[in-house]
C-alpha cells in the first residue's frame, strides 16, 4: 500500500468501544426505492402476529417497534433498504421477513452483533472483527472494527459500516483502512482487502464501496471506481472466483 496522509481515526469509534451484544442486524437491499413502502406492508402482517408491536415515523423514516411483553426488534429503512435490528431471536418474525422481502430484495444479510476470529487460508492473515451499534454524529449505527495480524504481529486496521451516506446507498462500506507504516508496501494491504471482497460477497453483498479514498492509487489498481472521495465495486464477479471458496 501507497504511503497515505494520517488518517482521522479519532472522529469514529474504536475497536474497544463498540459495544457487542448477544442480538444481529438483518440487512435486507432493495432494487428500487420502495423500501418505506415494504416496510408498511410489514407492519401489516406483523401486527397479526405481535399485537403489541407499533408504527410510527421517525424523521420521515418508518420504524416498526416490534414486540410482545419484551421489544423484540426494530424495523426500519436507510436509504434503499430494510434494517431490522433483532433484540432477540424470533423465528416468526425472521419467517415473515423471509416470506415478504427475499424474493425481490438485492441482498439478504445477517450481521451479529458480536466480536469474531477470522483465518484467511490463502494469505495466513488472520483477523478479529467485532460488530456492534454504536454513537455516532447523531445517529446509532452498525460499525465492524477490524484488526489484522500475520505472524502474530497487527499489520493493518480497518472499520466499516453498512451505510454509504455519500451516495446514498445501504451497503457493505470501508470507512478507514490503514496498513502500519512498518508493513507497507509489501502487498499486504491488497491481500487483506482481497479477503474482505470475499468475507463481504459471501455474506451477501453484491457491492463494496468505499468511504474514504485518500489513497487513490491504490483503490484504482484492486479496481474501484473513484468518484471525488468516494468509491466503489461491483463484487459479482468473485462468484467465478475459486480462492473465494477458502473463506
Amino acid at each position: 500500500m501507497s504511503d497515505v496522509e494520517t488518517l482521522n481515526w479519532e472522529s469514529y469509534p474504536n475497536f474497544h468501544n463498540i459495544q457487542t451484544d448477544s442480538g444481529f442486524t438483518v440487512l435486507i437491499g432493495r432494487h428500487g426505492d420502495d423500501a418505506d413502502e415494504q416496510v408498511t406492508q410489514l407492519y401489516e402482517k406483523c401486527k397479526k402476529y405481535f399485537p403489541n408491536s407499533t408504527f410510527r415515523e421517525v424523521e420521515y423514516r418508518p420504524e416498526i417497534i416490534i414486540q410482545n411483553r419484551d421489544k423484540i426488534a426494530n424495523i426500519t429503512t436507510t436509504y434503499n433498504c430494510i434494517r431490522v435490528r433483532f433484540f432477540t431471536e424470533s423465528k416468526q418474525l425472521q419467517e415473515i421477513l423471509y416470506e415478504e422481502c427475499l424474493e425481490d430484495s438485492k441482498f439478504f444479510v445477517e450481521i451479529p452483533h458480536k466480536e469474531i476470529s477470522h483465518e484467511f487460508k490463502k494469505t495466513s492473515i488472520t483477523a478479529i472483527s467485532k460488530t456492534g451499534y454504536q454513537f455516532h454524529q447523531d445517529e446509532t449505527e452498525l460499525f465492524s472494527f477490524w484488526k489484522f495480524s500475520l505472524n502474530g504481529a497487527m499489520v493493518a486496521e480497518m472499520l466499516m459500516n453498512y451505510c454509504a451516506h455519500e451516495m446514498g446507498e445501504c451497503t457493505a462500506t470501508i470507512l478507514l483502512f490503514e496498513v502500519i507504516p512498518e508493513f507497507r508496501n509489501k502487498g499486504l494491504g491488497k491481500k487483506i482487502i482481497s479477503e474482505i471482497e470475499c468475507f463481504v460477497f459471501k455474506e451477501g453483498f453484491v457491492n463494496l464501496r468505499l468511504d474514504n479514498t485518500q489513497s487513490m492509487e491504490f483503490w484504482e489498481k484492486l479496481g474501484y471506481e473513484i468518484d471525488l472521495d468516494e468509491g466503489d465495486k461491483d463484487l459479482t464477479d468473485l462468484m467465478l472466483d475459486d480462492d473465494c471458496d477458502d473463506i
